[in-house]
């Protein structure tokens, strides 16, 4: 990987972040698929083995558009290096489960690291989602 100053690195991951984020509050998880590399190690959750393959990370995120909306989030890059990024991230948002509007708060972690082509080559995350109250049925 090219050697990079800390400014161009922190550049480099607040821009991957911002249009990550970005597409899934829009619910365009085509955009958000184009953010990873075909071959990604993805962690949905920490406890439970990567995607076999880029099949299963487009399942996951395919549903989305599904059973999410009303989607407001915030960031903070905690670090980086020309390795890795870790950043802590909020979010509002309405789940759709079962015929139910489920509001939910989340607070989590994002473990990514970047290709020379900007793609997501390693994802993992922490998530605790904090339910508000039901809102009834949709």
């Amino acid at each position: 990987m090219e050697r990079m100053k800390n400014g161009e690195i922190l550049e480099r991951y607040t821009e991957w972040l911002g249009e990550f984020l970005d597409s899934w509050q829009d619910l365009d998880w085509q955009r958000t698929l184009n953010l990873f590399a075909e071959d990604v190690q993805y962690f949905e959750t920490p406890s439970e083995a990567p995607c076999n393959d880029f099949a299963e990370v487009t399942e996951l995120w395919s549903a989305v558009a599904e059973n999410q909306r009303d989607i407001h989030y915030n960031y903070q890059i905690l670090l980086c290096n020309s390795e890795r990024c870790v950043a802590n991230w909020q979010m509002k948002r309405v789940f759709l489960e079962a015929g139910n509007e489920v509001p939910q708060e989340i607070d989590g972690i994002f473990l990514i690291e970047l290709d020379e082509r900007r793609r997501c080559r390693y994802f993992k995350q922490w998530r605790f989602v904090k339910v508000l109250r039901e809102r009834g049925s949709y």
